[in-house]
């Protein structure tokens, strides 16, 4: 992803490269993001660790960019303490713009694409069409990065399991296994036996955020926080 511009309609998070090495890394779209949350909600600071956390997750990017991003990332400053991801629809694709119209940029492409935009003509009918195809890249994009970051990754999909996605997360497939147990005086949040063969925690929801779809602070909280703090 180096050297190309990226489309930033929405401010991305500050990060901070310092003591990388102890530090926490996020990688999503706008559910990691925290898209319509206000800023206390987001998940970079609902975390309950004292260790850097640097949330490089946006709104729109695929599982292409999250993994472009990671690698770019171990390239330059090495491993990070946990690497965590918030995998989204298979259905979206990252594309290298080669200067058309007038810089080099990456796009992301999916459901959400207009016809009459350059990534229309270009990827409309291969993030409709090509579904089975697509779903086996991410599940090579998710093997590669199991491997490369073995007990350091955390990941888990509000998508339902990347695999019966109805293209955004308002419709996720909801789990039932989801329960809270007391532990030492307080609540904690079991996951159940609900892992995929990938070892992705396919989440559910417990609130919505301001635009009725994206996850809500609750959901941020006591769903994606919790399972991360469970695992550092």
């Amino acid at each position: 992803m180096r050297n190309y511009h990226i489309e930033k309609n929405i401010t991305p998070h500050p990060v901070d490269f310092n003591n990388w090495s102890e530090s926490i890394a996020l990688y999503g779209c706008s559910c990691t993001y925290g898209h319509y949350l206000d800023p206390e909600h987001h998940l970079h600071n609902v975390i309950e660790t004292d260790r850097p956390v640097n949330n490089f997750a946006y709104p729109g990017e695929s599982n292409w960019h999250m993994w472009m991003k990671v690698i770019d990332h171990i390239k330059e400053y090495g491993m990070p303490y946990k690497i965590c991801i918030g995998w989204t629809s298979p259905y979206r694709i990252a594309l290298y713009n080669e200067g058309i119209p007038n810089k080099k940029e990456i796009l992301p492409i999916g459901h959400w694409t207009k016809e009459n935009h350059i990534t229309g003509k270009i990827g409309k009918e291969w993030v409709t069409q090509m579904k089975v195809t697509q779903e086996e890249y991410s599940k090579l994009i998710v093997d590669s990065l199991k491997l490369i970051c073995g007990e350091k990754l955390i990941h888990w999909t509000l998508f339902h399991n990347l695999k019966e996605v109805k293209e955004g997360p308002g419709k996720a497939h909801g789990r039932g296994d989801l329960t809270w147990i007391e532990v030492d005086g307080g609540l904690e949040l079991m996951y159940g036996d609900g892992d995929n063969s990938a070892g992705i925690v396919p989440l559910t929801f417990l609130d919505r955020g301001n635009d009725g779809s994206h996850p809500g602070p609750l959901t941020v909280k006591n769903v994606m926080a919790k399972l991360i703090e469970s695992r550092l």
